[in-house]
This record gives C-alpha cells, structure tokens and sequence, in this order.
C-alpha cells in the first residue's frame, strides 16, 4: 500500500514538473516572439530612409522588405496564445517602437562638440521625416490590432481549421488597412490625391505577396511551438 501511494505520489509530481516545463517553455518562446516583433519594428523605422528601386519606376521604402514580418509574428502568436496575449504584444511593440523615436530625438538633438562633422548624415538616418514616424507607428498599431480581429473571427468561423485560410484574409484585411494609413498620413497633401491610390495599392499587394510568403513559416513555427509546449 505504502509503495502504490509513493508511486502515484511521484507520478502526480512528475506531471506538475512538466506542467512547470511546458509553462516555462510557452513564455519563453512568447518573450522570443515579442521581442522579434519590436526589433523588426524598431529596424524599419531606421532603414525607411533609403528607398529601393525594384525595377526602374518602381522604388519603394527599404523597410517594406521587413515590416509585414511582424504581421507573421503577430499571426503565430495569436494562433498559440490568444488575441488577448496578441494584443498585448502590439501595445508592447508599440511602446518599444515610441520609446526608441523618443531616443532617436533626443540624440539627435543633444549639444555637440565643435569636432563632430556627421551631425547631418546622423540626422538623416535617425530622423526620417516626422510624418513618417507617426504613419508608420500608426498604420502598424491599427492593422496588427486588424489582423488580430480577423484571425479570431475566421478562427471562429472555422471552428479552428484552415490556418491557411484565416493567415490569408488576415494579411489581406491587414496590408490593406497598414497601407491606406501608411500612404495617406504620410503623403496626403504633399503628393497629387490621384498619384496617392495606386501609390496605396501597390504597398498593399507587395506587404500581402510577403506575407503570403509567410504562411509556410508561420505554420512550421505554429506546430514546432505546439510541440514544445503542449
């Protein structure tokens, strides 16, 4: 009787230390997930300088290349932890993203000394236009908060299956949303309103293109995530 009681005893905590395991693991890989998703959104702001000339008459932001990466980390983490952990995520984002313009700022506008002679080419590269910063950080906040919703409600629909499909109208709901914003903030007034549509829709379907790309990835992540922690 002793030696059943002790088996059972060593059994219940071995189960409470994987349970501890796979908690440790599942905040770890979520830490990892925010903190791609803060660096990716901190380094577009700092390469959105440059433009890219995809083909001559075609240029886009350098950083288009690297922001609908954080609409891929937004959909894994949805995906695995929920839209309320999801969200959190976002406005975690979001703050990393203010703080480091508020840094960008301030360096920029610090007194120097008589010898420093790269002033303007520091300037340059960490001040990109103003009104730029603030679509930027806008547009994101706004359609990663759109993917989230879209992804629980065909979530829903679905009753769970075809993460392809909730990926794909997630992207697009999202990149449609982050690019009206992006364009209109950024450029309305400054450039002809009817230069500004096709400007919209040619962001929209290369970020949507992108993220397309990225649903293979987010379901290899998705299931080797799963695997660790469930």
């Amino acid at each position: 009787m002793t030696t059943n009681t002790h088996n059972v005893s060593s059994l219940a905590l071995t189960q409470i230390e994987r349970s501890s395991i796979m908690q440790e693991r599942k905040y770890i890989i979520l830490s990892f997930l925010a903190g791609l998703s803060a660096t990716v959104s901190v380094a577009g702001l700092i390469i959105a300088g440059k433009p890219h000339q995809v083909i001559p008459g075609a240029e886009i932001p350098t950083s288009m290349w690297l922001f609908p990466l954080i609409f891929v980390f937004g959909s894994i983490v949805t995906e695995i932890y929920g839209a309320r952990i999801a969200r959190w995520v976002t406005w975690a984002t979001f703050t990393c993203t203010a703080v480091a313009v508020l840094y960008f700022a301030l360096t920029v506008y610090v007194p120097y000394p008589d010898y420093w002679r790269n002033q303007d080419a520091y300037r340059l590269v960490l001040m990109t236009t103003p009104r730029i910063m603030v679509a930027s950080v806008t547009a994101y906040f706004v359609a990663s908060y759109t993917n989230i919703g879209v992804l629980v409600a065909v979530k829903k629909l679905t009753q769970g299956r075809w993460l392809w499909l909730r990926i794909l109208l997630a992207a697009l709901a999202s990149q449609v949303v982050d690019s009206v914003l992006f364009v209109g903030i950024s450029f309305l007034g400054i450039i002809p309103a009817e230069a500004i549509w096709p400007m919209i829709a040619t962001s929209a379907v290369l970020k949507f293109c992108m993220q397309l790309a990225g649903i293979p990835v987010s379901y290899g992540v998705v299931r080797l995530v799963k695997e660790r922690i469930e």
